[in-house]
């Protein structure tokens, strides 16, 4: 439960549905149901490590997932700032993680993984056609709290443009970074970066 109106904007998606399947992550794994019966067909264990082993037996373990194509795309290894309850209009825990997991999305194979140099935003992770677009860099306010504390990041911002099937760098950019969410026009073979100020409004 959350005490504002966050959405997927804030954690990103637990769940995908698609014609075949519905994918679910629940704890460190993510679970393939049949939509017509909700039999399980598949239980996929993520890559790197369970919020548990990182923050103790009370972390949730929040995170994002999407499907393009026959790939199965999740982040893993969630961020977690403060301690502050998450969810809470202070806290950016759970919005970015150190890790992202390509899978085979019907048998759960781990095609590749990469980890961020500074965090990799849930709701900034999109795909189109064979390109995985997505933004390594946390918001001001998560950058403040580790300044804080004498952890800032070292690295800038950055976005990243991957193959969806090697994991391939395209190419990168990280010249002005300030986005905290990615869209693509293919019409026009356009990437688009916006920002808000605070995409959560209280309940």
């Amino acid at each position: 439960y959350m005490t504002n109106r966050p959405g997927a904007t804030y954690i990103g998606s637990p769940f995908v549905t698609l014609p075949d399947s519905v994918y679910l992550r629940y704890g460190h794994r993510i679970f393939r149901l049949d939509p017509a019966t909700s039999e399980t067909l598949g239980e996929f264990p993520l890559p790197g490590r369970a919020a548990v082993e990182l923050y103790g037996e009370d972390a949730p373990e929040w995170g994002h997932i999407k499907v393009q194509g026959d790939y199965l795309i999740a982040t893993a290894e969630p961020h977690v700032f403060e301690d502050q309850q998450l969810g809470s209009e202070a806290s950016y825990s759970g919005t970015s993680s150190k890790l992202l997991a390509v899978l085979n999305r019907f048998t759960g194979e781990p095609v590749w993984t990469l980890e961020a140099q500074t965090g990799f935003r849930h709701n900034a992770i999109i795909a189109a056609d064979d390109t995985v677009f997505l933004i390594d860099g946390l918001s001001e306010l998560a950058i403040d709290f580790l300044a804080r504390r004498g952890q800032a990041p070292e690295a800038p911002s950055r976005i990243l443009a991957l193959d969806i099937a090697t994991g391939d760098e395209r190419w990168h950019s990280d010249s002005s970074v300030f986005g905290v969410f990615l869209l693509y026009c293919r019409e026009h073979d356009l990437l688009i970066e916006g920002g808000s100020r605070d995409l959560r409004r209280p309940m």
